[in-house]
């Protein structure tokens, strides 16, 4: 336990296997430190409140690690897609963007049967198809005007929203400033190439109180 709260403390995050590695790949400590994480959560029932509060006092520790994950890519995918008003890219550059449409790409090939994994059960099945933008047999779903989203945030914050380091341990509420911000950052590289509307440079200018510089 003492080498894992070493190895969190310096790295500022936990140990994970990584299945995409090959042997040669894998440093052994990590792979260790991670079976040892693994053990531990399966074991909880058996773990003393002592060893139970080393735990929990790791940073970004959960007791269900993959189904934060799931919630997190849930919540995230339908966050940017109101933001940008469309998918996230498997392609880009931004890696949470990344992440999440390889991500979105991964379940799909799940539902259809053909990743050679489980397919999602009928309860994540229905999370997927609530998402904002995930169904494309469908009209899309009009997204809330940023400019109003906007509004709301400098109104209740006095700021600007800032974009933010995305992990699984933030809260719903720092992905949408998040993706807000990545929002108003678009439009200000519009503004400056001339190519952000008039009507649209005057809302966002309204919702800010002042010139969109």
């Amino acid at each position: 336990m003492s080498d894992l709260e070493l190895f969190a403390s310096a790295t500022g995050e936990l140990p994970t296997n990584n299945p995409g590695l090959t042997p040669d790949q894998v440093v052994p400590r990590i792979a260790r430190l991670a079976n040892f994480l693994h053990g531990q959560r399966n074991n909880r029932a058996n773990l003393t409140d002592h060893q139970v509060s080393r735990l929990e006092a790791l940073p970004t520790f959960s007791w269900t690690p993959l189904a934060d994950a799931w919630a997190a890519n849930v919540s995230d995918f339908g966050a940017f897609f109101e933001a940008e008003e469309r998918r996230p890219s498997s392609h880009s550059k931004e890696p949470r963007e990344r992440q999440l449409g390889q991500w979105g790409i991964e379940q799909r090939r799940l539902i259809r049967g053909v990743s050679g994994r489980n397919r999602p059960t009928a309860e994540r099945i229905s999370q997927l198809e609530a998402i904002a933008g995930w169904d494309t047999s469908e009209p899309r779903p009009r997204p809330r005007p940023n400019v109003e989203r906007l509004t709301d945030f400098v109104s209740t914050h006095g700021r600007d929203p800032r974009q933010k380091q995305i992990r699984k341990a933030v809260s719903a509420m720092e992905r949408e400033e998040h993706y807000l911000a990545m929002w108003l950052s678009k439009q200000r590289t519009l503004a400056k190439r001339g190519q952000l509307d008039p009507d649209s440079r005057a809302q966002i200018e309204l919702a800010l109180g002042r010139e969109l510089v």
